[in-house]
């Protein structure tokens, strides 16, 4: 969102004889600043009556000892102010750019969190003991930030013949801070690279953040600074935001090609920023849109993006032997309603039987669940947790492209192939309008086949160079598991695609959710196979 020119102020302050010192001050400053002239509520309801207005303020001024309604004394407590600086910072419609405790009363509040919650929740965010000498010089500081805050500039390019959600008002907010906290910044150059939508997100904003939303670009910078590197604008939700940035946080430290440039929150949602993989300046270019050039088939290119993934993957943590029982090396989350919701409703039923193959993945899944087998693996003390296409950027030159992975999340131990399982079901799945023909899938699940060695039989450039990538993928894991470990990992990843179509499609990356239904006989019947061959499941 842009800011009105004109800068609108709230002063909230019970003591209505200390208007005349606000109005004062305020004319004061009218001739450095284009101002409005300030509203005021003196007591806590008016306040909120102006916070669930239209009105985007600039700048709030708050005397923290307040009564809740107007005409009664204030209690001797500062409740009602501190609740109302949580309130302004959670005002996701219309961001507050700048918030200023004046108060005689700052000594009641539990200091550690008043500061906290004033310089988190605001890009100027100040506690000031109440000095009406120096009111002027007080509201001058506030005016001036959220002046600055106004001047950054967002530029967001048309996402062509792909379509994006909105980038928020709170989205806006925390990039205009991080364009801030750099030397010299003064906006943003941006354009879509991703958006997911996270069902089951609640937030404690006015709305929910449901999202993630991931966009490309470079910070513009005042003067001569011209503009940086191109990084990655990553807004997702404010929960589990923690873990996330202390994920990339430790892929900065193993990953050579992963900066850290900026990280921002609210209560809603958190923001953060990594610079473009690679040595080059130009924007990365995304394994989809590489996989339908035919630079992708050239001799080599495509082993290589894979040598790339399984090398930077293996730098993330250590391997070890374990065994455990086999039900528990299933995704934990796994709701076997919505897993039966999603197969009915997609039509798994018809193409089961319209396949004829003799595993069905639903009752795989159940005798999975239950099974009192161990089988042996190896474990990765770390994994990336969230690797599917949309966090693998190449950077392709004339004679090659280079892979980076990027963007982990849920990181805990597991087995070492499970990230190399995601890549192959997101390949088959997350690409736009990539319809897999039957008997591309039936030459990817061959029972009993970990590599496919036949080639693809269809002419289509990026479906050929998709099935070659995914053989890349297997001839690197195979390594690094067996056939009956890495299929199963296959096949629990498409259990959690098809379960979560169940969500709901708004914002799915699968394109026709029979897709993931189809995919996932397939994976069960290659998977089935191989566990029952090793004695894993019973014939």
């Amino acid at each position: 969102m842009s800011y009105p020119a004109q800068i609108q102020a709230l002063v909230i302050e019970d003591d209505e004889p200390v208007k005349e010192a606000y109005d004062a001050a305020f004319q004061e400053l009218a001739g450095e600043f284009d101002l409005c002239r300030p509203c005021y509520a003196f007591c806590y309801e008016e306040a909120m009556e102006h916070l669930r207005s239209s009105r985007a303020f600039h700048l709030v001024l708050l005397d923290l000892k307040l009564p809740k309604v107007r005409g009664v004394p204030a209690p001797d407590s500062v409740d009602w102010g501190m609740s109302l600086v949580r309130e302004w910072a959670k005002r996701d419609a219309f961001p507050l750019p700048a918030l200023i405790v004046i108060s005689g009363y700052i000594g009641k509040a539990d200091q550690e969190q008043l500061e906290q919650a004033v310089k988190q929740g605001f890009y100027y965010g100040r506690v000031r003991v109440k000095d009406m000498d120096g009111l002027a010089k007080l509201i001058r500081e506030g005016l001036e930030g959220a002046v600055n805050y106004g001047r950054v500039g967002i530029h967001i390019r048309d996402g062509g013949r792909h379509l994006y959600p909105t980038l928020a008002p709170r989205g806006e907010d925390l990039i205009r801070r991080v364009v801030l906290d750099k030397e010299g910044g003064i906006g943003a150059d941006l354009e879509w690279w991703s958006a997911e939508h996270l069902p089951g997100i609640s937030g404690s904003g006015e709305s929910s953040a449901t999202w993630t939303k991931v966009l490309m670009g470079r910070f513009i910078h005042g003067g001569d600074g011209g503009v940086s590197r191109p990084n990655f604008f990553k807004l997702m939700p404010a929960s589990g935001a923690d873990s996330v940035i202390r994920t990339v946080a430790r892929l900065n430290n193993q990953l050579p090609h992963v900066k850290v440039n900026g990280v921002s929150s609210s209560d809603s949602t958190a923001l953060i920023v990594t610079e473009k993989v690679g040595d080059g300046d130009k924007r990365p270019t995304s394994i989809s849109a590489f996989l339908s050039t035919e630079q992708a088939g050239t001799a080599g290119v495509l082993s290589r993006i894979a040598a790339d993934i399984v090398e930077q993957l293996e730098r993330l943590g250590t391997t070890s032997p374990q065994t455990r029982p086999l039900r528990n090396l299933l995704w934990q989350f796994h709701d076997k309603g919505r897993i039966s919701e999603s197969w009915v409703a997609f039509s798994g039923e018809q193409i089961f039987s319209d396949l004829g193959l003799p595993v069905h993945p639903v009752s795989l899944f159940e005798a999975l669940t239950s099974s009192s087998s161990s089988i042996a693996f190896r474990e990765q003390s770390y994994l990336h947790g969230d690797l599917h296409i949309g966090n693998v950027a190449l950077d392709v030159g004339a004679d090659h492209a280079d892979a980076y992975i990027f963007d982990a999340s849920g990181t805990n131990p597991h087995i070492s192939v499970r990230d190399l399982a995601a890549l192959e079901i997101s390949l088959l799945l997350h690409q736009e309008a990539l319809k897999v023909p039957d008997a591309e899938l039936q030459g990817l699940y061959e029972v009993g086949v970990l590599v496919p060695k036949q080639t693809p039989t269809t002419s289509d450039v990026r479906m050929r160079n998709t099935y070659d990538l995914v053989r890349e993928v297997r001839d690197a894991a195979s390594s690094r598991a067996d056939g009956s470990i890495y299929s199963l990992m296959v096949f629990d990843q498409a259990l959690i695609q098809l379960g979560g179509l169940s969500w709901g499609l708004s914002g799915n990356k699968i394109s026709d959710p029979r897709d993931a239904a189809r995919l996932l006989i397939f994976t069960a019947n290659w998977c089935e196979s191989w566990l029952r061959d090793r004695g894993a499941l019973s014939t």
